[in-house]
C-alpha cells in the first residue's frame, strides 16, 4: 500500500453533530454583533438556493433533467433536504451523476443577505463581514470535529503512518470529500494528511471519476510516488504552471491500482467508484450504521417485498442496508463484496486492516525478488559455448544427478515426473504471474482464489 485516502463526512466525524455546533457559533457571533434576523442563516440559505440554485449548482443549468436535492443529514426527501441545506453537505443527484452545491458561497451570500435586507448594512460593508462570519463558522467546525469523530480514529492514522514502503518511503494520506472541510486545520488531524480534494474545487462530485484523477494528480507531485507515474518513453513530461505533471485520463487510468487504498462510509461513491478504478476499498459504516434509538431500525417494521431491479436502486440510495435472511439479503451482500475488499463496522479496524494488506504487499514483493533471482538465466557470448547453455541457472538435468547405491533408475525416473514445487501462480483475471500465496493480483487487483 502506498497510499491511502478518506472520506471526511460521516467516515470520520458525525456530520449532524458538527455542523450544529458551527451553525450555533455562527448565530452566537451573528448575535454578539448585533446583527438580527427573522431566521436563522441556515434557513436563508435554503431559501436563497431555492430562488436561484444555478448559482449555487452550475452543472445545473448546464442539463435539462429530472433532479433530486440530497443532504447527508436529512431524510431522504428532497424538500427535507432544501429545507436543511445550511445543515448538512449537499449535492444534486440525477441519472447522469451527483453535482456539488457552493456551500462556501450559499453560505456567505445567506449572511449578505441578513446583513443588507435586515441590517441595512451596504453591500461592501456586508462583503466584508460575510468573510469574517464564514471564518467564524469554519474555525467552529473544525473546533467541532475532535469532540465528534468516530472510534480511535487517532489510533488508525498513527498505525498507518508508521507503515514503511519497501524504499523507506511513510504511506501517503490524503482527503476525498465531497464537503469543503479540509482536515489538516482540524486540532489533532491535521498532521496526519499530506493533501486534500474537495468536489468544489474540480466541479463535479463522487462517484465521478473526475474526482479522483483530480486527487491523482495530487499524488503525481509526491518524489515517492514517481515512480508509479513515470510514463515509459516520455522524457520530458509536461508541467502545469505550478510545476505539476500533467497527465491524461488515460493514463492515470492505467496508473491508478491496487497499490491506492480508499476509505469511506458510501457504498457507491466511495467503495464502487473505487474498484471501478482497480483500486482497494474499504466499506467503513461504524457512524452510518442504524442506531439502536432510532425507530426506523426497529425490527418488527413491515417490509415491501423487492425484486432485483428495485435491490440494486436501493443500494445505489442507501448508504447501509438493513439486512435479513433471504434471497435479496444474499444478493445485497454479494453485491456489498463484490465492489469492497472490506467491510468493517468499526473504524479502529480500518488501521489493522492497512497495515495486514501493507506488510502482505511487502512480503509479496520480497518473494518476487527471490525468484526473479533464483530464475535469472546465465547467457554465453557465443551460443554453444556456455555450461549451461538453455539451462537456468542452479539447475542440473537428469543425467547430471548421480545415482547413490540407495537410489534406483526407477526412483530417479519417478523424482523426474514428480511436479516441480509451486512458488508461482497465474491471476485468474489478467494472466499476471503472482507469488504462490498472494491474495491480491499486484497488476490489476483482482482477488485470487485460495489453493
Amino acid at each position: 500500500v502506498r497510499v491511502v485516502t478518506f472520506d471526511l463526512d460521516n467516515t470520520l466525524w458525525r456530520t449532524g453533530k458538527v455542523i450544529t455546533a458551527a451553525n450555533d457559533a455562527l448565530a452566537e457571533f451573528l448575535n454578539a454583533k448585533g446583527v438580527v434576523s427573522p431566521e436563522r442563516t441556515e434557513a436563508v440559505m435554503g431559501e436563497l438556493f431555492r430562488r436561484d440554485s444555478a448559482r449555487y449548482c452550475p452543472l445545473l443549468a448546464k442539463e435539462e433533467e429530472e433532479e433530486e436535492i440530497v443532504g447527508a443529514n436529512g431524510d431522504g426527501s428532497s424538500a427535507a433536504a432544501v429545507t436543511n441545506v445550511g445543515r448538512s453537505d449537499v449535492y444534486i443527484s440525477s441519472d447522469k451523476g451527483h453535482k456539488p452545491v457552493l456551500l462556501t458561497r450559499l453560505r456567505k451570500d445567506a449572511v449578505r443577505e441578513i446583513c443588507v435586507r435586515h441590517n441595512g448594512y451596504s453591500t461592501s460593508d456586508a462583503e466584508r463581514f460575510a468573510d469574517d462570519a464564514f471564518d467564524v463558522w469554519t474555525s467552529a467546525r473544525h473546533g467541532a470535529i475532535p469532540h465528534h469523530l468516530a472510534e480511535s480514529v487517532v489510533d488508525s492514522f498513527e498505525r498507518i503512518r508508521a507503515l514503511r514502503t519497501s524504499a523507506g518511503d511513510p504511506v501517503v494520506v490524503g482527503a476525498v470529500t465531497d464537503g469543503n472541510s479540509d482536515p489538516r486545520t482540524v486540532p489533532g488531524l491535521g498532521q496526519y494528511f499530506d493533501f486534500v480534494v474537495n468536489a468544489e474545487s474540480v466541479g463535479v462530485s463522487k462517484p465521478d471519476r473526475r474526482v479522483y484523477y483530480a486527487a491523482a494528480r495530487e499524488l503525481a507531485s509526491f518524489p515517492a510516488l514517481a515512480d508509479l507515474f513515470t510514463v515509459k518513453g516520455d522524457s520530458s513530461p509536461t508541467l502545469d504552471a505550478g510545476g505539476k505533471l500533467v497527465l491524461d485520463e488515460d493514463v492515470l487510468e492505467d496508473v491508478i491500482g491496487p497499490w491506492w487504498c480508499h476509505v469511506g462510509d458510501d457504498f457507491i461513491k466511495d467503495c464502487v467508484a473505487a474498484k471501478d478504478l482497480r483500486m482497494r476499498s474499504v466499506w467503513c459504516r461504524e457512524l452510518v450504521l442504524p442506531s439502536e434509538e432510532d425507530p426506523k431500525s426497529q425490527k418488527g417494521e413491515a417490509k415491501k417485498k423487492k425484486d432485483v431491479a428495485d435491490l440494486v436502486k436501493e443500494l445505489a440510495a442507501m448508504k447501509v442496508v438493513e439486512m435479513s435472511i433471504g434471497v435479496e439479503d444474499f444478493l445485497a451482500d454479494s453485491i456489498h463484496r463484490e465492489f469492497t475488499d472490506a467491510i468493517l463496522d468499526r473504524f479502529v479496524d480500518v488501521g489493522e486492516t492497512v497495515a495486514k494488506w501493507h506488510e502482505e504487499g511487502l512480503r509479496n514483493a520480497e518473494t518476487m525478488e527471490a525468484i526473479a533471482d533464483v530464475l535469472e538465466v546465465v547467457v554465453p557470448d557465443e551460443p554453444g559455448t556456455g555450461a549451461f547453455d538453455g539451462v537456468v541457472a542452479g539447475a542440473a538435468t537428469a543425467e547430471e544427478v548421480p545415482l547413490s547405491k540407495e537410489t534406483t533408475a526407477a526412483e530417479t525416473a519417478g523424482a523426474a515426473r514428480a511436479p516441480p514445487k509451486r512458488d508461482t501462480k497465474f491471476c485468474m483475471n489478467c494472466g499476471a504471474e503472482l507469488p504462490y500465496e498472494a491474495k491480491f493480483c499486484s497488476d490489476c487487483g483482482a482477488k485470487q482464489p485460495a489453493l
